[in-house]
């Protein structure tokens, strides 16, 4: 003999009153696709943020003509006057290296970078200036 269907709902009796749970449908599709779909994106937010937070090193003997700019000022910075976003990669310093311009250092003025190369050569390091 079949048994009819009892339903999804699960009704309890408490203290407090009824207590009545219904569990939602599961789509094992849906939900190994957004598995698979989240764990892409944390794996590139991963290596994105890995990328970010790596330091860049350079070689001194490659470091040629060190500068100090003051970005504030410059109004041949990408054609825009004064137009400064929050991931241009402007700076104070900047230096020669290979056949790319350096810009780092941002946020620090151009008696600070000043100071930076004047400690750096009373230390014995030969700056390319």
């Amino acid at each position: 003999m079949e048994k009819p269907y009892p339903g999804r709902a699960i009704i309890n009796s408490t203290f407090n009153g009824l207590e009545i749970i219904i569990p939602s449908k599961k789509s094992w599709a849906v939900t190994i696709f957004l598995f698979g779909w989240l764990g892409g994106w944390s794996m590139g937010e991963y290596f994105a943020l890995s990328e970010l937070i790596k330091p860049k090193t350079y070689s001194l003997a490659e470091a040629k003509h060190f500068r100090a700019v003051d970005m504030l000022y410059d109004s041949t910075v990408r054609g825009r006057r004064n137009n400064q976003g929050p991931f241009d990669d402007t700076g104070t310093i900047h230096f020669d290296y290979g056949l790319q311009t350096v810009q780092c250092a941002s946020g620090i003025s151009v008696a600070e970078a000043e100071l930076i190369f004047e400690k750096l050569t009373q230390r014995g390091i030969k700056l390319n200036r």
